[in-house]
Order: C-alpha cells, then structure tokens, then sequence
C-alpha cells in the first residue's frame, strides 16, 4: 500500500515555464499586465506558500526582476521538456512542480491539492480533465531524470509519451479554470475581465 506524505513535510520545487517565444502573441506573454501585476507573477504567487524555492526558467534577462533564480536549457528548441530536465538537474529538493508562465487563473487550492496526493511511490502526477492530461500542471521527482535524458537522446520530446513510460500517477479534476492559457490576444482580451472584476 502506497503511503502518503504529510504535505507540510514534503520539500518542492516551484517551476515557473517562461522561456517560450510568445509567436502567436506577438510579445512576451509573462510581461503582459492583469489587474494590477504581470501575467508570470500569479504562477509564483501560487507556489510561495508551498515550495521551498522558486526558479523561473528562462534565459531573457527581464525575468531576472523579479529575484528568484533563473536557470536555462541545456537543450534548446525542443519544447518543455528541456525546462523540466534543467529543472530537475538544478532543483535541490526531490520534487519539482512546473507551471506555465500565462495561466493567471492557478489556483492556491489547486496547488495544494495536487502536493497532497504525492506518495512514497510517487514519479510523476499529472492533473487530467475530461481526459486531457495537463503535463505543464504536473509535479515530477528527481528520479525520473534519466528517463527524461534517455528520451532527449532519441528525439522523443512528447511529454505524454513520457508521462505513459514512467507510469505517473494521473488526477482527474472538476475545475479546468487553473489550465487556460493566455497564447492570443483574443485570449488576452477575452480573460482580462475575470481579474479585474
């Protein structure tokens, strides 16, 4: 039987994704304004009360502002998997849990929801709504990074084919407000009044 950890005990890693190129917005997602602060501060808002460190990974030096530890790929133009595997290399605690920079709707609760379901067998979870795995929503343990590296070196970038190889642990979830993405400025207009109401 799989046991589970007490969540005040569990030491994470915060990973905010922001090193993307914005193509289809037209500028630099994380630095857009809602409400009153830009987009990427509501993913590291989320983690604070919860992680013991927070990077942000990315190689623009404007995300150096806001004081916490900026790392780089090692691997470059082959999509989030690279942050996830300098992410792990660099983290100094066992687990890390990756959020995007445009998703100004992540919740605390949902954070929180989704450490308390980390056990001692934990490799990988991943929440899924309506049958959609959300692999840039996951928290994933350092031991996994070997099969991370071993997929880069056979060109299989595809997160869900990783997600299947290591047997992570999958949560279906209720609420898909935490995963909507700011990628447009449609989506930008659309969204900006759910955080100025």
């Amino acid at each position: 039987m799989n046991k589970s950890l007490d969540i005040k005990k569990v030491e994470i890693t915060g990973v905010v994704l922001a090193g993307g190129e914005s193509s289809r917005m037209g500028q630099d997602k994380s630095q857009l304004i809602f409400g009153e602060q830009k987009m990427i501060q509501y993913s590291i808002d989320a983690f604070k009360p919860f992680c013991k460190e927070i990077f942000i990974s990315s190689s623009k030096k404007k995300h150096t502002e806001f004081n916490y530890k900026t790392i780089c790929d090692e691997y470059t133009k082959i999509g989030p998997i690279a942050g996830i595997h300098s992410a792990l290399k660099k983290s100094n605690t066992n687990f890390i849990m990756i959020l995007p920079c445009d998703s100004p709707m992540v919740k605390k609760e949902f954070i929180q929801f989704l450490i308390s379901q980390i056990d001692t067998t934990t490799k990988a979870i991943v929440p899924k709504y309506k049958n959609h795995l959300e692999p840039l929503f996951a928290i994933y343990h350092k031991s996994v990074l070997p099969i991370i590296e071993d997929q880069i070196g056979i060109k299989n970038y595809k997160l869900t084919n990783l997600l299947a190889l290591i047997g992570a642990k999958t949560i279906e979830v209720q609420d898909r407000s935490c995963f909507v993405n700011i990628n447009t400025p449609k989506d930008y207009q659309d969204f900006l009044p759910n955080l100025t109401n």
